[in-house]
């Protein structure tokens, strides 16, 4: 994730109400930094797109993500196309759709 990148997760962490799509399209996020942007998933009222498709999110990513869209409704279009995820992350985000109305 390159300073364009963090700042995208600094408008999602504001809210800002201009940001309705992210596009992380082939961006390698580490696990850490997937954990980190879900976590600015938590309170946001304004992002309705997220593209992750081919990001390395990986396991701990996904279940981090799975965790907050079960409390969000905003978000209605989430891409998860080849970013690694495992039994465990797939598990999790098949249980979040239980509960999460919107995606």
């Amino acid at each position: 994730m390159d300073a364009e990148d963090r700042e995208q997760i600094e408008r999602l962490l504001r809210n800002d109400p201009t940001l309705t799509k992210l596009d992380f399209l082939g961006r390698n996020i580490p696990e850490a930094r997937a954990c980190e942007l879900a976590r600015a998933l938590r309170g946001n009222t304004v992002l309705k797109t997220l593209n992750l498709s081919h990001s390395s999110l990986g396991n701990a990513g996904a279940v981090a993500f799975a965790d907050v869209l079960k409390i969000n409704s905003t978000l209605m279009d989430l891409r998860l196309g080849v970013t690694y995820i495992g039994a465990a992350g797939a598990e999790a985000l098949a249980e979040m759709l239980k509960v999460n109305t919107t995606l």
